[in-house]
């Protein structure tokens, strides 16, 4: 009874694990918001945009964290350098995306407002997922 409790256990745990580590697929979790929202492509965009942004936002934040530990390691001798350096890279490429995401909504339409931060931000996360690995 034991033994099978213990299997059961290690089981779970290691599809807990895997879960844990999966990546979000936020295109997919776009179109799937579009394809299932009623109303005008316009309104459809926004409100789906900006539901997967704030998640995107989530990630971005506890990559950041992950990146700003891994190069703050005690054995790396420029640890302090290297975490400013991420950190200043992070606050230029905020205002890049609120910069570029307002020229392309001026431009392009109002759907950019939302859904220009929400490519870029999925193109962030993949670029600090690189740095964590």
């Amino acid at each position: 009874m034991l033994k099978n409790t213990f299997g059961i256990f290690l089981l779970i745990f290691s599809i807990a694990s895997i879960a844990a580590t999966e990546e979000i697929d936020y295109d997919l979790m776009f179109n799937n918001c579009t394809k299932n929202s009623e109303g005008p492509i316009t309104g459809k965009l926004g409100v789906c945009s900006e539901n997967v942004s704030q998640k995107i936002d989530v990630e971005i934040k506890a990559l950041s964290k992950k990146v700003q530990a891994k190069l703050g390691n005690p054995e790396n001798v420029n640890a302090k350098e290297a975490v400013n350096s991420f950190n200043m890279a992070q606050q230029s490429w905020v205002k890049y995306r609120e910069l570029h995401c307002a020229l392309a909504g001026e431009y392009v339409g109002s759907p950019m407002y939302s859904y220009c931060p929400m490519k870029l931000g999925i193109e962030r996360i993949k670029e600090l997922r690189e740095l964590v690995q």
